[in-house]
């Protein structure tokens, strides 16, 4: 069981390391928007979207 001078310790790590998760958290976010929106649209985009099919 964790005493209270562990729980002091764990919340003093804490208090430190929140903005690192909080600017990871948001980086993988964006990667992911990135990812499965943004990078889509933009292939569409530059292949022009031909349907013809070529002979």
């Amino acid at each position: 069981m964790l005493s209270e001078t562990d729980l002091k310790t764990i919340e003093e790590g804490g208090d430190m390391l929140r903005p690192m998760a909080a600017a990871a958290i948001g980086g993988l976010l964006m990667e992911m928007l990135v990812a499965l929106f943004l990078m889509p649209c933009f292939y569409l985009m530059a292949s022009g979207r031909n349907n013809s099919k070529e002979i």
